[in-house]
């Protein structure tokens, strides 16, 4: 069940909200208060926000008010892109790596291979339709994607069927925040492709 948000249209704190939601990509069901009949003040509102203010999200019975209390918590629930790189690419990427790195394989085993293909088949389901992993523009989530894909391709290469993955990298590498990450990530795919290879 989606999270309610009682809304007001012209409120620019109730916008905030509304703009964060669709940002990360999270649909509401937002319910519009009728300020001008008072619904703000009748007792059912009142004992879920007794500030009688909007924004209120009540997610599962979970209630907030205040837009920017409400949209740290969103973030922090729902935009999981934003830690899809810490919790699943990068930890990923440091059990391949590991290994090679202190000589104890060369090789990488096929359930890590299929791992890291899982990793870019989400990756690409959440760049569908979209430019950027959270949307039209770029976030931390892309930079700190970026560095941790363009080196886990060196041990499972990105196939055509991950076109938006494909896109995606082609566009990360097209922008100047980018660049940084060329030198480091040559010294990466030196140091591994010679220790796979010695």
């Amino acid at each position: 069940m989606a999270p309610k948000v009682y809304s007001i249209d012209a409120s620019p704190p109730c916008r905030a909200t509304l703009m964060l939601a669709k940002a990360i990509g999270l649909t509401l069901d937002v319910y519009n208060l009728n300020l001008l009949e008072g619904e703000h003040l009748k007792p059912e509102y009142l004992k879920i926000n007794p500030q009688h203010t909007v924004p209120t999200l009540d997610d599962d019975g979970f209630i907030i008010w205040d837009s920017h209390a409400i949209n740290l918590y969103l973030l922090e629930k729902y935009d999981q892109r934003l830690h899809f790189d810490s919790g699943v690419a990068f930890s990923l990427l440091l059990r391949i790596a590991k290994p090679i790195r202190l000589k104890q394989t060369k090789l990488i085993p096929d359930n890590l291979k299929g791992e890291v293909r899982d990793t870019y088949g989400f990756l690409n389901a959440f760049l569908e339709g979209k430019k950027w992993t959270c949307g039209d523009k770029v976030t931390i989530a892309d930079i700190h994607l970026a560095a941790t894909i363009s080196s886990i391709q060196l041990f499972e290469p990105i196939t055509d069927s991950y076109p938006n993955v494909q896109r995606w990298l082609s566009n990360c590498e097209q922008q100047s925040w980018y660049q940084p990450n060329l030198k480091g990530l040559n010294d990466f795919n030196n140091l591994f492709t010679s220790l796979i290879n010695a």
